[in-house]
């Protein structure tokens, strides 16, 4: 299965999980925020192998870049090459930290959907001649210089691919559904009701939104800033049918996801502090949750991205990690390390098991090589015991040749004693050093055995003023 990421300086890679491969799909010549990934999305909405040939990616700067996958090979690993680069698709341009893109979806007939914070959304069509199809507004832009328009109007967007649904929502305003065929709303949440003793409504932030079931884009579910979750089914009302209690998150829900296919009662959640749940449905209720939810350990920073894909959950944010968790054991399969921080995912549409195929390509067994740590005290030590290898070699060899100019040669029982330089050795009188003559270790005296051979050798190292006195 391959996994598309993108990060915020606006490098795409691909990646292999199963073989803990990544390489680089498009490297800017500058890497910069400006052009950081926003989303990432497939040009086609089926479900389809081989339909998984286009995507296109949301960047910073209000630009939307189609890409292709080589026609040489296709099951190649990261090769793909840009088709067509569409600039200011909206229609203010203007990029800032009020106004910015915030997403992108296909919703058919090879068709894209882009919005940006300030409710313009764009329909695109990348391979026509003329790509921009449609501009409309979402929300109610506020004039300039007001106090709403210091702030952005939306923070999170969603689209049902089936019904071409767009949901969209925003501090202080709530979730609202647009029928893109039509561009009106046709859906607007609203909120609980205002508690009995302080009369206070809850706080409305949705921080991100997932459609859920196949019912047309009728139940989806709202995670806020106010680290709550809340379900929602059109047919039935406008409030939420179900929701998570106070004290079950506790910082800032941003992502969501559900397979309607392989986890239809479950739904996955990430936080602010890297904290991954999986919420069960069926127990849960209107503020209680009669089981404990499971969790997912490792991220150690926001959760930006998760994507479900048979027993598989991929998780990707701003540790620079990678991971891929067993839905059903929580266990942490695999672990890779992606240099950036991540923004958004795309999980291609091939089985998991096809990695070992992707990998008979010659080009993804290149291995960066990297040298283990080694402290620096370590290494001086290590230099300083070479060098006195070294010198040990080379007196070695000296006393090698001393040696075999006296031919004095010792036994390997004999060279455990080893004098110091200041005892004294005896030997016989009239030996000498000569080859014909050497000396063997039987042949050393003793002070015990050789009396008489010790006193030249001790006049020879007493000093004169003790010989004066012993001559007195």
């Amino acid at each position: 299965m391959r996994v598309l990421t993108g990060d915020e300086c606006g490098i795409l890679k691909e990646t292999l999980p199963n073989l803990k491969k990544e390489k680089i799909v498009c490297l800017p010549s500058t890497a910069s925020r400006r052009k950081g990934v926003v989303s990432l999305a497939w040009t086609n909405k089926d479900q389809d192998v081989s339909t998984d040939q286009q995507f296109a990616s949301l960047h910073l700067d209000a630009t939307v870049t189609l890409w292709e996958r080589s026609n040489e090979s296709t099951r190649s690993f990261s090769k793909y090459h840009s088709l067509r680069e569409i600039c200011n698709v909206f229609k203010d341009c203007t990029v800032s930290e009020t106004n910015r893109p915030l997403g992108l979806a296909a919703i058919g007939d090879d068709r894209l959907l882009a919005c940006n914070t300030f409710g313009q959304a764009t329909i695109v069509k990348p391979l026509a001649p003329e790509p921009i199809v449609q501009r409309f507004e979402t929300v109610s832009i506020p004039q300039i210089g007001t106090v709403e328009s210091k702030h952005e109007l939306l923070s999170c967007m969603a689209v049902h691919t089936e019904s071409n649904k767009l949901a969209l929502g925003g501090k202080d305003r709530e979730t609202i559904i647009i029928d893109t065929a039509s561009t009106k709303q046709i859906f607007k949440c609203k909120n609980l009701p205002s508690d009995p003793q302080t009369l206070l409504a809850p706080l409305v932030w949705p921080t991100c939104i997932e459609f859920m079931g196949e019912n047309g884009g009728n139940t989806f579910a709202v995670g806020t800033a106010h680290h709550e979750v809340r379900i929602y089914d059109a047919r039935v009302a406008r409030r939420p049918v179900q929701y998570t209690p106070d004290h079950l998150l506790e910082y800032r829900v941003t992502a969501l996801c559900h397979n309607t296919k392989h986890h239809e009662h479950e739904i996955f959640v990430g936080d602010a502090a890297g904290t991954i749940l999986k919420l069960d449905l069926r127990a849960l209720g209107r503020g209680t949750c009669k089981v404990n939810p499971l969790r997912y350990v490792g991220p150690g920073g926001s959760v930006r991205g998760l994507k479900v894909r048979e027993n598989k959950l991929v998780a990707v944010g701003l540790d620079r990690m990678l991971r891929v968790y067993d839905v059903k054991t929580t266990r942490e399969i695999e672990s890779i390390y992606m240099k950036q921080r991540m923004n958004c995912i795309l999980l291609g549409r091939e089985p998991w098991e096809t990695d070992e195929e992707v990998a008979d390509d010659g080009d993804i067994d290149q291995e960066d090589i990297v040298r283990d740590y080694v402290d620096s005290d370590q290494e001086e030590e290590e230099e300083e015991d070479d060098d006195d290898d070294d010198e040990g070699d080379g007196g070695a060899d000296d006393d090698g040749e001393d040696s075999a100019s006296s031919g004095d040669e010792l036994d390997d029982d004999d060279t455990k004693h080893n004098f110091d330089a200041d005892k004294v050795l005896y030997r016989k009188e009239g030996e000498g050093s000569s080859d014909d003559d050497a000396s063997s270790p039987d042949e050393v005296a003793s002070p015990e055995n050789n009396d008489q051979d010790v006193e030249p050798l001790a006049k020879k190292t007493q000093s004169p003023l003790a010989r004066k006195r012993q001559k007195r």
